[in-house]
């Protein structure tokens, strides 16, 4: 991701204009070539606080179509699986931040989802997908 420019609303926040970066851009995830640009699209991801607040995020993004006719995916939209996979409306930093909230510092996953802007039960799957990777498995006997 790209950060295009910062500027601040009429509320004071800052709103941070992103887009995907170039060179990563338009390549189908399915066959791995290079596709045409279809639509722009905007989704505002929430992320963790940078600073001294929580900036809004605005990501300008494609929409693609695979120029491959064999492909079987025929349009896709920009995303970066590792960041903010496709569909997602949360960070995988936000989520990390609030499972590591709740599970290390015992808070109340009712506090940590209103303090982070997300729904508890998004909360509450972040923390148990983090709890299944820090806590060993028992077998059962």
């Amino acid at each position: 991701m790209v950060v295009d420019r910062v500027l601040i609303d009429d509320a004071g926040l800052r709103v941070v204009h992103c887009s995907t970066d170039p060179e990563l851009a338009g390549w189908c995830p399915e066959c791995r070539q290079q596709s045409s640009p279809k639509e722009r699209v905007t989704t505002r991801p929430r992320d963790v606080p940078i600073g001294p607040d929580r900036p809004v995020l605005l990501w300008h993004k494609r929409k693609w179509r695979c120029r491959v006719s064999e492909c079987e995916r025929k349009v896709f939209t920009e995303e970066l699986p590792e960041d903010i996979p496709a569909q997602a409306r949360i960070t995988t930093r936000a989520r990390r931040a609030a499972a590591v909230s709740i599970g290390d510092h015992c808070r109340p996953v009712s506090g940590v989802a209103a303090e982070c802007w997300m729904d508890w039960n998004i909360a509450h799957e972040a923390f148990v997908a983090y709890a299944e990777q820090v806590c060993p498995t028992r077998r059962r006997r």
